[in-house]
């Protein structure tokens, strides 16, 4: 073992075990109350649904919007490629699904709260 400058060589030894580190290490294993999961799941829901609607209101629904005065009023100027292609409407209908996805599988009763939960922290 090699002292330090002081001569101490107390301060290279590891670290002792107490009964602290123990509690510590089992604080990592406990779980959620369940009152307290299903309130994050409900949280969970409603964060997946308002993700989806966001990305429904704000990339898909004022294209529609532009399309249905162009029948209207024919000089309104609209992007006219926006549902023909991939690259224009993958992205926000992606999101969409995906919002969804996740919303019916914490929905579901089938996983368990666990990988529920960690479903929502992936999504997040």
């Amino acid at each position: 073992m090699i002292a330090s400058r002081d001569g101490d060589p107390a301060e290279l030894l590891p670290g002792r075990w107490s009964p602290g580190d123990a509690e510590l290490d089992s604080l990592a294993s406990l779980r959620l109350p369940s009152d307290l999961a299903e309130a994050a799941l409900r949280r969970l829901r409603v964060i997946a649904l308002l993700y989806s609607a966001i990305f429904f209101l704000a990339a898909i629904l004022p294209n529609i919007a532009c399309h249905l005065i162009r029948f209207v009023e024919p000089t309104a100027v609209c992007s006219r490629g926006y549902f023909t292609t991939l690259r224009t409407i993958g992205p926000p209908v992606f999101s969409i699904i995906g919002g969804l996805a996740v919303y019916f599988f914490v929905r579901s009763d089938r996983p368990s709260v666990s990988a529920r939960l960690k479903m929502g922290t992936a999504f997040q």
